[in-house]
């Protein structure tokens, strides 16, 4: 007879399937980056693709390549699978990053559009960004 998977096997299954939509769509989002990628996707929809509309979407798949991936390692750790220690590193890299202002941008546009998905994800990168705001913003 089958005996049933345990817990800590079911939240490792989880985790690798959420890793595995993260993974494709990271991916997907790197070759986006392509300027040709970018033209194409903009002609596509009936656009003309200036050079500055191409980095435009460039950063925007970028910085949704880094969402994408902050979700994940998030959840990750909710899941009790990445350890304090590597959590601590990743959210000082994550507070370096939402200091920048167009990822600060990104990051305002990419909540908005979820307003009912991710709500301790999106709390506790709001509050990393709260706790940077005495701080001189790069430019």
């Amino acid at each position: 007879h089958c005996r049933q998977p345990t817990h800590q096997e079911t939240k490792h299954t989880k985790a690798l399937i959420h890793q595995g939509n993260a993974a494709r769509i990271t991916g997907l989002a790197s070759v986006f980056t392509s300027a040709d990628m970018v033209a194409a996707i903009i002609v596509g929809n009936g656009g003309s693709p200036s050079p500055e509309e191409i980095q435009r979407r460039q950063f925007g798949y970028w910085c949704m390549s880094l969402v994408v991936s902050m979700e994940d390692t998030f959840g990750q750790h909710e899941d009790g699978l990445i350890s304090e220690d590597r959590f601590n590193s990743f959210r000082a890299g994550v507070a370096g990053g939402v200091m920048q202002p167009g990822m600060r941008r990104y990051w305002v546009t990419w909540k908005a559009a979820r307003p009912n998905a991710q709500e301790k994800f999106k709390a506790w990168v709001d509050a990393i960004i709260a706790s940077q705001a005495g701080q001189n913003l790069p430019s």
